[in-house]
């Protein structure tokens, strides 16, 4: 029975490390087995397989043990590596500082440096979620990679706003680049979409991107006086037209197929 008893534990520790906590743990319940075991037959129980079955619902429970234990090298190999990633950044941000003090000092432009930090700031953030989506996406995720590029753009877009701003002085016309965020996600997840190969979201995301993208464009440039209100309204009808063409083709291409 003591063998029988082994085999079954090896097959259930099959995969955790080799630690003192995984081997105590084996022998305790391998002891617990084979006490269980002679009380059994001290009973009057003769069958094995009576006993074996007997024996292991009597340490019925110790699966959700070996789950916690299997677990616990992911736990701190993620520990590991988040800590990695916050000692380079620490260390990235030393840099910025001390790029931004260097700076602040030699042209006493105190005013404006401090763009230096926050730029970078967003620089570093957007880095690191366009490596996490990266790796997303080559694992077959969607969701998480998706978020993590939208965050981006949004900082990036953030970045953009403020770093003009400030630099020329033009916030009562600046605010316009705040205005091309919807534009800017839609157009990364037509990149998403094109990487992953899913034609649906593809075509759904198109046909979104372009009358925005035109109206946006409309409005900016009639707003800075690029171009008169009128007749350039027709940039949007002209995206309309577009998006007409593009259902178009999608649905003679699917009735093809049938």
């Amino acid at each position: 029975m003591f063998k029988r008893f082994s085999e079954y534990l090896s097959k259930e520790f099959r995969g955790l490390p080799n630690s003192a906590e995984v081997t105590d743990f084996r022998e305790e319940l391998l002891g617990s087995l084979m006490e269980k075991s002679e009380e059994l037959k001290a009973a009057g129980d003769t069958d094995d397989n009576s006993v074996f079955n007997k024996c292991i619902s009597s340490i019925n429970g110790f699966q959700d043990t070996l789950k916690v234990m299997r677990s616990k090298p992911i736990i701190k190999k993620e520990v590991a590596k988040a800590a990695k990633t916050v000692m380079y950044f620490s260390v990235y941000m030393l840099v910025l500082v001390g790029v931004f003090l260097a700076v602040s000092f030699v042209t006493g432009n105190w005013g404006k440096s401090w763009l230096i930090i926050v730029e970078g700031c967003f620089v570093g953030l957007i880095i690191l979620q366009m490596l996490s989506a990266a790796k997303g996406l080559a694992s077959g995720k969607i969701i998480l990679p998706r978020l993590a590029l939208f965050s981006s753009v949004s900082l990036a877009t953030l970045g953009m706003f403020l770093g003009v701003s400030f630099l020329m002085g033009i916030w009562a016309k600046s605010w316009i680049i705040m205005l091309f965020l919807p534009v800017f996600i839609l157009l990364t997840d037509i990149i998403i979409a094109a990487v992953t190969h899913k034609k649906n979201e593809l075509f759904a995301s198109t046909v979104v991107f372009v009358p925005i993208a035109a109206a946006m464009v409309y409005v900016s440039l009639g707003y800075l006086r690029v171009l008169s209100w009128h007749p350039y309204w027709l940039i949007v009808l002209c995206a309309v037209i577009v998006d007409a063409v593009i259902v178009t083709f999608f649905i003679n291409a699917k009735l093809n197929k049938k």
